[in-house]
């Protein structure tokens, strides 16, 4: 899986071993939205299938030939040959890609390559070079797989840590020479907080892809790129460590060391005399700087080679120049670890950014850009119904001239959309959808307020438009297969500066790329001037001056990325920023600057110390210092530096020739969906022979699943089948779901036994006691119920958060009923066993089970159900799941079913909870709390409501009304009180319910960004809780399966009163599989206990 390092938003999946979860098989849930109907067709190259539609035809030929020549290099390199074909579905823009049925996708995930049928899943990126670097990252992975596969050791490379797999897949697609991945080893190596080999594979701090492909740049380079594959397989038949010393001799701590000294030795010199991050100087951080100093100075005394530790508030060097520019937004001012895309109003009073700072998604945020102090959440990721997602790894938003209107990209509808905000109301007033343009990024508003240009996304090729705000007309500026990016008008309006790789270096016919570079459009009459700057460097996010004259922006020169501002008369260039780590956005050509139109102000984002933090300057102090279109020495090669001419990757990175085919079309075919196996489960299989007194005899238990589905996973087809006990006891069941339209649809087919087991006397027994009387005894009965369903099952999602359900079909339910017979061991004079007569020293054994049979001798004959259901359910889910529960957003389900046949009646079901995260500014680091809110409804209706077949609603369960569980009662009455729970049985139980729960919730345990303590190895949530419920209406239950007479269970609405209890508790998720809640209650409506204790075994609601 390729995706941007995205550090504190969250683990990353990267083996997409199994579809996602549909919707439908849950009671709430995000649902998976297919917006548009995609009509494949296949592209045949030599090794390859390629899954295109017509509107990327073009671009998908290119990316044939792209797959060949990846083919042929990493073939050679890895020594491995495919023995069939592999497929590639390739998508026209990332917003086509998030609809895909193969895996689940969010924004950071550039591609992704899943292990069952070794599919490569990508959309066409913003620019033909990073399209490119993607596919050739994916197919690493799908070489691992299918070595991995064929040398059957896929269990081994499935436990290897991600950064050897992610690192891999990086070094070999992108080699060594990388400007941002060398920031990121830079800014570790100053601040001495660099991980060992063992800490990158135990501590999920330290990003996989980030760190893993140096990894692999020091091994390989050390070792030979040939050794690094040697290493890899070696992988897959022994642990890391081993492996490691079989190609370096080293242990994984020595190689660490000689690794940590390397990155030392050829990063940290060239950012001598850079300026690094100054700490924010409170109190507490100057008394730790204060006690830092004193050992420093203390061991240079008694000369001791003692390595002190820098504290948090002094992580760089103290030799280093401090930045002298204002720092704004930061995790210590409370706006998030990421904190990007800044864009300064006009009259640079505000700031809005993007920023983790709600910990659940980036998210829109507005603050004051003089004091940093956040002031409010302009929009809000995921909890919105009418946007799937905010765009934010490479666009940023952009403010009208007026400062009353910020525009920014939405995913919405399957497309990407232009929002405009009314930022005073704090409301969206505006969306622009572009027909035929699936993909949008970095609108820029017009300096008079009437057009929005922007880059946008078709058929894979990206160009710039502009949309006339009057009259919704939409204009194309260019027109080519060149890369076309982040527009940003002149103040007269008439020009355009952008970004794109048109020039010397691009050629599409060798497909080769050169690195962006700015131009300037002249809107009227579409002529483009290239701008020769930093000959081989990237230049990226121009953004005007205040006056016009200058055009500042981000360059990669000398391998630090830094501001620089041109003068466009002269051609002078300045450099603004001079860093040790970098101004950066999360990816490569994500932006990180803006100019207040009105004051000329200037703020960027700074990499630091792993997180993003935004800068400001003022006019006067963002001139620069005048510097010559040299470029530096190279502080982009990860080490080690003389590797980069022997490299065999760097080889075949130069060489765009080898392996590229010649022509430049492929032979297509139609593409129609077949079912075929994807995974057989470990079949699990067991049998036994229990005996004794209350033996149950010989019996089996065990199952197996099978997953079928086509090539896009769009039909899918789940077959399980189980067994537990006898051949009676065997079940199966098969869903099919057909996911290729937005209506989704399928059917559910099975019979599954349910077994019962339990003591009592041999039937036909009359004494009170077994053994009252001659052949009575003790004996196991075994009660099954058989529920045979054929149903068929829909939903339609409005949107990510939103969906209507319905479903229908029958239902058969029957019963039998055995008991384990025992018989005598003697036979009379004919032969005939006879009865076991326990008056004498009878020899008697139990002989099997038999079906129980009536007075009349007939066996039992338990009536069937037979039940016609039809229902219909609007669900709605757009919350956000903490460790052990829900902590922000809300879910709510409405639904009716109706029931006929045997049985005759409705259920109706109201179910809405919300989720509110609060942060007090007494609690540390201003961790999260949530007030978490519920109410409910289930109830039968109608004839049938009360029948004694269906099972009465109980309101004391702990995920009801805590304090009101049958234990809690028969646990202090047995023997003597038992009038306790009998008096107050009438209040728990019902054919419908009402319950209305309060809970606050705060993390006890867990990280820093989500726990008042940190221990993330047992994360823990101390919840308050008020319960009130009541249950009504009657129920006629059968005393027992033998239908021995029915009682009478519930109240009448009018008649009932509601039951309350509140308390504490604590949720422990335990080893991320299981949920415990102990808590104490106090049942306010009893009156035989003041404290209840008990334990819950599901996740909060």
């Amino acid at each position: 899986m390729t995706r941007f390092p995205l550090l504190a938003l969250g683990a990353v999946i990267v083996l997409a071993l199994l579809a996602p979860v549909p919707a439908e098989a849950q009671y709430f849930g995000r649902n998976k939205v297919r917006y548009d109907d995609f009509d494949f067709t296949v592209l045949e190259t030599e090794h390859f299938d390629i899954y295109y539609y017509a509107e990327e035809e073009k671009a998908a030929m290119d990316v044939g030939r792209m797959a060949e020549r990846w083919y042929d290099r990493l073939s050679s390199i890895l020594d491995h040959e495919f023995d069939e074909r592999k497929s590639i579905i390739l998508y026209a823009d990332d917003a086509d890609f998030r609809q895909t049925n193969i895996a689940n996708i969010g924004e950071g995930t550039q591609g992704v390559t899943e292990g069952l049928r070794q599919r490569v899943v990508l959309p066409m990126a913003g620019s033909y070079a990073e399209t490119d670097h993607v596919l050739g990252h994916e197919l690493v992975h799908q070489f691992q797989y299918d070595i991995a596969l064929r040398n059957d050791t896929f269990q081994q490379f499935v436990r290897l840590p991600l950064f050897v797999i992610e690192g891999m897949a990086e070094y070999y697609s992108v080699g060594r020479e990388d400007a941002l991945t060398a920031m990121w080893m830079r800014d570790a190596v100053l601040r001495d907080d660099f991980p060992t080999i063992t800490d990158l594979q135990e501590n999920p701090r330290f990003n996989e892809y980030q760190y893993g492909q140096p990894f692999w740049a020091f091994v390989a380079g050390t070792y030979g790129d040939e050794a690094g594959v040697r290493m890899f397989k070696s992988a897959l038949e022994m642990p890391l460590d081993s492996a490691l010393v079989t190609i370096s001799g080293l242990s994984p701590d020595d190689l660490s060391e000689r690794w940590v000294a390397a990155l030392r030795e050829q990063l940290v010199p060239p950012a001598d005399g850079r300026s690094v991050p100054r700490p924010e100087l409170t109190p507490q951080v100057q008394e730790e700087i204060e006690r830092y100093r004193e050992r420093v100075a203390e061991n240079a005394r008694k000369e001791r080679d003692e390595r002190v530790p820098r504290p948090p508030g002094i992580a760089y060097p103290e030799e280093y120049p401090r930045i002298t520019a204002e720092r704004l937004l930061a995790r210590e001012r409370d706006s998030g670890n990421i904190s990007i895309a800044p864009q300064l109003s006009p009259d640079g009073k505000s700031i809005a950014f993007l920023s983790e700072r709600d910990l659940f998604g980036i998210d829109l945020f507005l603050a004051d850009a003089e004091t940093g102090e956040v002031i409010s959440k302009l929009e809000e990721v995921g909890t919105n119904a009418h946007f799937d997602a905010i765009r934010f790894i490479e666009s940023a938003g952009t403010w009208s001239p007026t400062g009353d209107r910020f525009a920014y990209v939405v995913f919405a509808g399957g497309d990407n959309e232009i929002a405009i905000l009314n930022v005073q109301a704090r409301d969206v007033v505006r969306r622009i959808k572009v027909a035929g343009i699936g993909a949008i990024k970095d609108p820029t508003w017009s300096p008079d307020g009437s057009k929005i240009a922007f880059a946008g996304v078709k058929g894979g090729i990206t160009d710039l438009y502009v949309v006339d705000l009057a009259s919704g007309d939409v204009r194309q500026l260019t027109n080519d297969r060149y890369t076309d990016l982040q527009p940003s008008w002149h103040p007269d309006g008439r020009r355009i500066a952008f970004v794109t790789d048109r020039g010397p270096g691009t050629d599409f016919e060798r497909l080769t790329f050169a690195p962006v570079r700015l131009a300037i459009l002249d809107t009227a009459s579409g002529e483009i001037e290239s701008l020769t700057l930093f000959a081989g460097n990237k230049h990226i996010n121009p953004a005007w001056s205040r006056d016009g004259e200058s055009l500042y922006f981000i360059s990669d020169r000398g391998g630090f990325n830094d501001i620089y501002r041109l003068v466009l008369e002269s051609g002078d260039l300045f450099q603004v920023t001079d860093l040790a780590t970098g101004v950066a956005g999360i990816a490569d050509l994500s932006p990180a600057i803006s100019v207040a139109r009105g004051t000329g102000a200037l703020a960027y984002s700074v990499f630091e110390a792993q997180r993003y933090s935004v800068y400001r300057l003022a006019e006067e102090d963002a001139q620069g210092t005048p510097i010559t279109p040299v470029a530096a020495s190279g502080a982009a090669i990860l080490p080690p530096a003389n590797a980069l001419g022997r490299s065999t990757v760097q080889g075949y990175l130069a060489d765009a020739q080898a392996g590229l085919p010649e022509t430049m079309t492929f032979p297509t075919r139609g593409y129609r969906p077949k079912l075929s196996l994807d995974y057989v489960s470990q079949p699990q299989v067991g049998a036994g022979y229990s005996g004794g007194s209350y033996g149950s005899g010989f019996g089996i238990a065990g199952g197996i699943q099978f997953l079928f589905s086509d090539q896009l996973s769009d039909n899918v087809l789940g077959v399980a089948v189980s067994a537990n006990g006898s051949v009676q006891d065997i079940g199966g069941q098969a869903l099919y779901l057909n996911r290729s339209k937005r209506l989704t649809y399928g059917a559910l087919v099975g019979q599954v036994p349910y077994l019962q087991v339990f003591g009592g006397c041999s039937p036909g027994s009359n004494g009170p006691f077994c053994g009252d009387e001659n052949g009575e005894y003790r004996t196991n009965y075994y009660y099954r119920t058989y529920q045979t369903q054929v149903q068929g099952l829909s939903e339609y999602p409005l949107n990510q958060s939103q969906r209507f359900e319905a479903q229908g079909g029958y239902t058969r339910i029957g019963y039998d009923l055995e008991f384990l017979e025992l018989r005598s061991l003697r036979t009379d004079d004919s032969g005939n066993r006879l009865e076991c007569d326990f008056s004498i020293a009878d020899q008697c054994s139990y002989t099997g089970r038999k079906p129980v049979r009536g007075d009349d001798g007939e066996v039992l004959d338990f009536d069937a159900l037979h039940l016609f259901e039809a229902g219909t359910a609007f669900v709605g889910d757009n919350s956000y799941f903490g460790f052990v529960s829900p902590i922000r957003g809300s879910r709510y389900r409405f639904g009716v079913d109706g029931t006929f046949g045997t049985l005759n009646l409705a259920t109706a079901t109201a179910d809405a909870r919300t989720y509110r995260m609060l942060r007090p500014d007494f609690l540390p680091q201003r961790v999260p709390v949530t007030l978490a809110l519920r109410g409910f409804h289930y109830g039968r209706y109608g004839g049938d409501a009360s029948s004694g077949r269906l099972r009465p609603i109980f309101l004391g369960y702990g995920s009801f009304v805590r304090g009101y569980s049958y234990n809690s009662f028969t646990g202090v009455s047995v023997g003597s009180d038992e009038s306790a729970y009998a008096d107050f049985e009438d209040r728990l139980f019902g054919s419908k319910m009402g319950l209305a729960t309060a809970e606050l919730r705060v993390p006890l345990l867990g990280v820093p960004q989500l726990g008042l303590l940190n221990f993330p190895y047992l994360p823990t949530e101390l919840t308050f809780f008020a319960d009130a419920g009541m249950a009504w209406g009657t129920i006629l239950e059968r005393e027992d399966i033998f239908g021995g007479g029915t009682q009478t269970l519930g109240t009448p609405f009018s008649e009932q009163k509601p039951i309350f209890s509140a308390g504490a508790s604590l949720r422990v998720s335990v080893l991320g599989a299981i949920v415990l809640e102990p808590y104490l209650a106090v049942p306010f409506s009893r009156s035989d206990k003041d404290l209840v204790f008990g334990v819950n075994f599901t996740p909060g609601w």
